[in-house]
Order: structure tokens, then sequence, then C-alpha cells
């Protein structure tokens, strides 16, 4: 069982899960656990260099990436940090060139997609980090923008979905990034506005799961499918939940903690859900 929390980010590492810091009952965790497949456990990993909650976590390269974030007290981090499993160690990247948490954040080839957030204001700034000399570029910003948002990444193309303008402002916004044309598109809206959602890629469809609003949480788990640029509504969540991760692994899709109330609550919930096709 994992340390209960909520706006956690995860990502799959030489095919392992990590689930990286978000809020505990004692605030913003440094926590990194990792789920081992093959045993169906979970084991703490070094901690993050730093509290954060509300980061983003991409995989690139064998390697574990966290970007932005807040730390204790809701301060906006700049922060780039990446965790290599062979050496079992931390080290610092460039920073954002917008510091924010509550954005979200893709890898596409040899590069990884950083979008909206907030900070000092509402963002829908994209950057693109390049590994090969450690830097962020700012490209067009996405139209809408919002924070508590999800995105997944469908034909090497950035798909970017709900989110909010504030606690009580969800959108249902669906907005594509295509990086050959550096261009953004509109495509249908979820059906349900909601933030504080997570999605994934899944066989070439994205599941969004999840999701508050001040008086409820959500158990939704909308698909798109790209096909025919339709939504359809599969089974709901066993246990409603905003601020949570989801990672494809394995062929199935991992549901991983967060809040079982609206606001700040903590969970330990690891559900899995299972395409048959």
């Amino acid at each position: 069982m994992i340390t209960e929390r909520s706006e956690v980010s995860a990502a799959v590492v030489d095919g392992r899960i990590y689930l990286v810091g978000g809020l505990t009952r004692n605030g913003t965790s440094d926590i990194v656990e990792v789920f081992d497949p093959s045993s169906g456990s979970w084991s703490f990993s070094k901690p993050l260099p730093v509290g954060l909650d509300h980061a983003a976590a991409v995989s690139l390269g064998g390697e574990l990436f966290v970007i932005g974030g807040y730390t204790q007290g809701w301060v906006e981090s700049g922060r780039v940090f990446s965790y290599s499993p062979q050496t079992g160690e931390w080290k610092s990247r460039a920073n954002l060139t917008v510091a924010r948490g509550a954005l979200t954040a893709q890898a596409i080839g040899n590069r990884i997609y950083a979008v909206g957030g907030e900070g000092e204001s509402l963002y829908g700034v994209l950057e693109s980090y390049i590994p090969e000399n450690n830097s962020w570029s700012v490209l067009e910003a996405m139209p809408t923008a919002r924070e508590h948002l999800a995105s997944a990444v469908v034909g090497g193309r950035l798909h970017v979905i709900g989110g909010r303008k504030s606690f009580y402002d969800n959108l249902a916004a669906h907005e594509v990034f295509d990086p050959e044309t550096g261009n953004w598109s509109s495509l249908g809206q979820m059906p349900t506005a909601r933030g504080g959602i997570a999605a994934v890629s899944h066989k070439g469809r994205i599941h969004v799961f999840g999701g508050e609003s001040p008086l409820k949480v959500f158990g939704k788990h909308e698909v798109f499918i790209p096909e025919n640029s339709t939504w359809q509504s599969l089974s709901s969540m066993p246990t409603p939940r905003h601020g949570l991760a989801a990672v494809e692994l394995n062929g199935s899709i991992h549901l991983i903690a967060g809040g079982k109330l609206p606001g700040g609550h903590y969970s330990s919930v690891h559900e899995v859900f299972t395409v048959i096709t």
C-alpha cells in the first residue's frame, strides 16, 4: 500500500511505476514510491531533492523527469529534476522559463512538452525541453489558459484536455498541439467539464479519469476516439477521486492515489482498469 496522498505525478520508467511527491496530511511531500509489476508491491525510492506537489512527471531516455509544481506553502516552482534508476541519483536540469504548478507534460520523440498551470497568473504557456543542450524553448501558447489539466499523446500530437480557470470554473476544452507544424487546433470538448483529472493514452485512445468541483468528486471515465473525433463514456472508477495519477503499464491503466473529497483530501487507493478487446 502506498502513502496516502493526492496531487501526485507518476511515470513508467524501465517497466516500473514511479509515484512522485504530492500532498499528504503533513503538507507537501518528497516521497517517491515505486511499483514493481513482477511482485505486485510498492517500495520506497530515493526522495525528491525538494518536496513538490502538483508537479508533472515524464519518462524520457530511461530517466524520470519531474517538472514544476508547488513547494511547501503553495509556492510555484520552475525547477526540473531527473532521476536515473541506474545510478539511483537525482540531478537538477534547466529550470522552466515560467515557474508554475498544476501543469501537465508529455514526451514526444526526444523532447518534453510542458504546458499550462498556475503561478503568478493562469498560464497557457507551452515550453519544449531539449535534452541535448539542457534548455527550454517557448512555443506557441495554448489557446485556453488553464490549470489542473491533463494531457496524452496520440499520433505524435499533444492532446490537452479539461482543467479549470479556478476551483469554481471547470473546463471541457480539448486542444491539440502538433510539433511538426508548431500550431494548435481545437477538437470536440470532453463531455464533462472537469479539473483535477488524469489522462492516459492506451491503444490509440485517450482515457480521462476523475476530477472535482466544489461540491463533488467525479468517478467519470470518458474516452476520446481519434478515428472519428468522438467521446464515449465507459465504466466509472470504483473510487471517485481528484488529484490522482494515471499510467499505462503492460496493457492496463493504473489509477493511483488522489483525494476522495473535494479540496484537501488524500488516499492510498490503487485501482487497475483493463481494456478487453
